[in-house]
């Protein structure tokens, strides 16, 4: 009779995983495993049930694993050993570099009188659904007709690298505004005003690095954090743009496009200025440019 119970018992077991992973395969689980923690054994299935591949000492393999990628290893490895319940996501590198993600699921099973633990998975590949939402997430960063960051996301990058900059590097702020862009869009029409502005961007794109912040403000306004740049170096960098922008050439349009540039320039060992501050001394230089008959840039030589 004792051995009947036994049978018995570990054949509802077996019918309760199946139950457990069948429910996961109608969540449209596209990979199911099972994990015995006490044999470290790791067995992959497809969605019909058959065994793809079968691993021991899952433990060992899994540092020797060169697809998962190696700062997600030890949650694999708490995921397995039940340190991290539920649900996981891990970054898997395919050829070539790609990376993909894999989300995993997870049911646990404890130890029965006959019986050993086991943990019931899923293995879901979120790849795209993560690059739809890290789509959207960038695309509401940027501003939709120039697609420079919007003034919200450029002014959070500038206030985050000015709190954790190296007090030991310099760095340079500019502002840019269009010259009587009022009458570009008055005389030339609103559509042909887009058409100054983007060309504009791509304008301000060429003159920076890729670790620069590069921002549309607002209207005809744009702003510009240099990061790591001598005294020199963005003096230089105002030059060219002022002589760029005016020798910009529209085939639309016999217009003649200008800029004023207001600079400020925070040097190497002096830290503590907030966002705020050096946009407003970039601000006033930008206004002494305007004062100045405009079409130019003009520095402010005292924070």
């Amino acid at each position: 009779m004792k051995g009947e119970c036994k049978d018995k018992e570990a054949f509802m077991r077996v019918k309760h995983r199946q139950a457990i992973l069948s429910s996961m395969i109608k969540r449209k689980e596209l990979l199911l495993f099972e994990y015995f923690p006490e044999r470290e054994v790791f067995i992959l299935y497809d969605g019909q049930f058959q065994m793809l591949q079968k691993i021991e000492h899952f433990m060992e393999y899994l540092q020797r694993e060169d697809k998962i990628h190696p700062e997600d290893k030890w949650k694999m490895a708490g995921f397995c050993n039940g340190e991290v319940r539920n649900s996981i996501e891990i970054r898997y590198i395919e050829g070539e570099g790609l990376v993909s993600r894999k989300n995993l699921n997870s049911v646990y099973l404890p130890k029965s009188l006959n019986e050993e633990s086991v943990l019931l998975g899923s293995i879901r590949d979120v790849t795209i659904e993560r690059r739809k939402e890290e789509q959207l997430q960038e695309e509401a960063q940027r501003d939709p007709l120039t697609k420079l960051y919007n003034k919200r996301a450029g002014t959070k990058l500038i206030e985050k690298y000015l709190r954790t900059k190296d007090p030991y590097s310099a760095c340079g702020l500019m502002i840019i505004d269009v010259d009587y862009f009022k009458d570009v869009n008055d005389n030339y029409g609103h559509l042909f005003g887009d058409v100054v502005l983007k060309d504009l961007a791509k304008l301000l794109l060429m003159v920076c690095d890729k670790k620069d912040v590069v921002m549309r403000a607002g209207g005809d306004e744009f702003v510009i954090l240099f990061k790591d740049i001598p005294n020199k170096a963005l003096v230089r960098k105002a030059m060219q743009l002022v002589h760029s922008i005016r020798n910009q050439t529209f085939q639309e349009k016999e217009y003649s496009m200008t800029c004023s540039i207001g600079v400020c320039y925070l040097p190497e060992n002096v830290s503590g200025y907030t966002y705020e501050q050096i946009l407003k001394n970039a601000d006033w230089a930008l206004y002494r440019a305007k004062e100045n008959g405009r079409d130019r840039y003009v520095f402010c030589d005292n924070l």
